[in-house]
């Protein structure tokens, strides 16, 4: 059986999903970027963590929120180490 594939609007409110909690998180967080790459593995692991028990608990909207939370974070890692400024890799 074929997976069906993805339609272009569905990765268009992803991408929009992802963009929009990024911008909410600078204006929480600010501009700082992760100082190591244990910070980012950290940062990570910890949405995974919590993506898991919404999946566990079979919370469909807190699946959503991780999902994207986890996106913000790879996203902000890797601009964080194309800063060149961490401490250590």
């Amino acid at each position: 059986m074929e997976r069906p594939e993805y339609k272009t609007v569905d990765l268009e409110i992803a991408f929009d999903m992802i963009k929009k909690m990024m911008e909410v998180r600078l204006l929480q967080k600010g501009k700082g970027i992760y100082m190591s790459s244990h910070e980012i593995k950290g940062v990570i692991c910890e949405e995974w963590d919590e993506y898991k028990e919404a999946v566990k608990t079979n919370n469909t909207g807190d699946q959503y929120d991780e999902l994207v939370d986890i996106g913000v974070a790879v996203v902000f890692g890797i601009a964080s180490m194309l800063s060149n400024k961490m401490d250590w890799l």
